[in-house]
């Protein structure tokens, strides 16, 4: 990944995440709420590194109908 597909991803995870969960209100309630079975939030993987990837690609799970 280059530089500036780095400084793209916390748009793609918003835009991702709105589309997912409807409005950007829910899509932040979801950044607070632990992941299914674990006590982390999203929110705590945004600033470590990759994971906003990984955190698009849980989305992409919850749209698929999986429990994250």
């Amino acid at each position: 990944m280059n530089n500036e597909d780095s400084l793209l991803m916390p748009a793609a995870l918003f835009n991702k995440g709105v589309a997912i969960f409807g409005n950007a209100n829910n899509f932040h309630n979801w950044l607070k709420k632990p992941f299914y079975n674990s006590k982390e939030t999203p929110m705590e993987w945004i600033i470590k590194s990759g994971g906003i990837e990984l955190l698009i690609e849980e989305l992409d799970r919850l749209a698929q109908g999986y429990p994250v």
